[in-house]
């Protein structure tokens, strides 16, 4: 992924439309009818879950990902269904329809690389909503924070210097798994006990070894695998 907005970066026809912005600014809130859409170039992006004051972390956007791309595929502004800020300084392209309709003009084999990679990020989006539906079928909440975690390990974690790291803050978890915050720091304790996981800054997990975390999974009760 990228290698894919690493190109997009470089193109001099998109060069005007890249954004920079600081930790904590917003691209866009929740239920905003969106215009535009964004290609995460450098830095990571928290798509948020925003109800009246409490706000949830759904997920971490990373470099090569397409936010709000139906902006640019739909005849008419849509409501967008989640919020999104900045977790780090981040680069970004924002897209409109005029800034699209420029580049179909001229430069069409870049629109169709644009387009493939709408396409492309919007199947791997479909297969990892099947796969989350598959490890939330679980009746029992500590399997299924097990299961969340090691889904985002397969989907958004990368190789440290001691094992796979990942973000899963508390209020990820909350949003997919109805646990107090006791439960979820309980259950995320015990394995960090058992040496399967530790624990750093802004919700940073570091897993030490995956296939014993998946393991423990079948002391749980009611556990479909991750496929």
């Amino acid at each position: 992924m990228l290698a894919f907005a690493n190109y997009f970066w470089e193109h001099p026809l998109l060069k005007s439309h890249i954004r920079e912005l600081d930790t904590g600014a917003v691209l866009f809130h929740q239920n905003e009818m969106g215009q535009s859409m964004f290609i995460i170039l450098s830095g990571l992006v928290e798509l948020l879950a925003e109800e009246g004051p409490q706000i949830q972390v759904v997920t971490i956007i990373e470099p090569g990902q397409f936010l709000g791309e139906q902006a640019i595929i739909r005849d008419s502004p849509f409501r967008r269904v989640f919020g999104a800020r900045a977790r780090c300084p981040v680069k970004v392209l924002e897209l409109n329809k005029a800034g699209v309709e420029k580049i179909q003009l001229q430069s069409p084999p870049l629109l169709i690389d644009i387009l493939k990679g709408i396409f492309s990020v919007a199947s791997d989006r479909l297969h990892r909503a099947n796969q989350m539906i598959t490890i939330l079928r679980s009746s029992n909440n500590e399997a299924r924070l097990l299961s969340l975690i090691l889904f985002f390990c397969k989907t958004a974690g990368h190789s440290g210097p001691q094992g796979i790291e990942v973000v899963v803050e508390s209020s990820t978890i909350r949003y997919y798994v109805e646990m107090s915050e006791a439960e979820i720091q309980a259950s995320l304790a015990k394995w960090e006990d058992a040496l399967l996981i530790s624990r750093s800054g802004r919700g940073v997990l570091t897993v030490f070894d995956e296939p014993a975390l998946a393991a423990s999974l079948s002391a749980l009760a009611d556990v479909r695998p991750i496929a």
